[in-house]
């Protein structure tokens, strides 16, 4: 069975939506922005209007209670509407699958649609086993415009590195430019 979709009056299926929103991730990481992606050790909230910040601060009161004072780095979202929230899970919580995460975040008010989307995705793809750096496999992630001065908990300097070198390969391929990168960044 295809599962359809309907979008501005035209109705695609959920492949054809899936490979919009990968088509829309490649655009957003060839122009620059960095991803920032969900680990076992590391949640990722996604806050789109304020309504939804004060709840998520009414939300970490109680998951604080439960789990302790947790590390957080906030910055804005690239669209600046909102904010991206990320929480530090210490080694004394055991390492949580995706979809364990994904529901944390959820209860913790990030962007419902968005976890939904990928709790689904994760369910119907992937099982709950996969943490790779990777959108094309990985649902939980952030772009963000630039991360220079993030924690190391967040985003290593090694992942920003190989994601800066992936860009300019995305796009010396969309201008025909032949490139050569050997060696080392430093």
């Amino acid at each position: 069975m295809i599962e359809l979709v309907k979008k501005n009056d035209a109705v695609i299926s959920a492949e054809e939506q899936e490979y919009g929103n990968f088509l829309r991730c490649q655009e957003r990481f060839a122009a620059g922005e960095v991803i920032v992606y969900g680990r076992s050790d590391l949640l990722l909230i996604d806050l789109d209007s304020e309504e939804e910040t004060r709840e998520f601060s009414r939300r970490m009161v109680i998951f604080e209670e439960i789990y302790g004072e947790l590390q957080k780095f906030k910055t804005r979202s690239p669209s600046e509407r909102g904010w991206h929230i990320y929480i530090k899970i210490p080694g004394s919580i055991p390492p949580q699958t995706i979809p364990q995460r994904i529901a944390m975040q959820a209860l913790l008010g990030s962007d419902i649609k968005r976890d939904l989307l990928s709790l689904k995705f994760q369910i119907d793809q992937h099982g709950d086993v996969n943490d790779k750096e990777d959108f094309y496999t990985n649902p939980i992630f952030l772009f963000e415009k630039d991360p220079t001065g993030y924690p190391e908990w967040v985003i290593s300097k090694e992942s920003i590195q190989k994601q800066r070198v992936q860009q300019v390969v995305i796009l010396a391929k969309k201008y025909g430019v032949k490139v050569d990168i050997t060696g080392t960044i430093d």
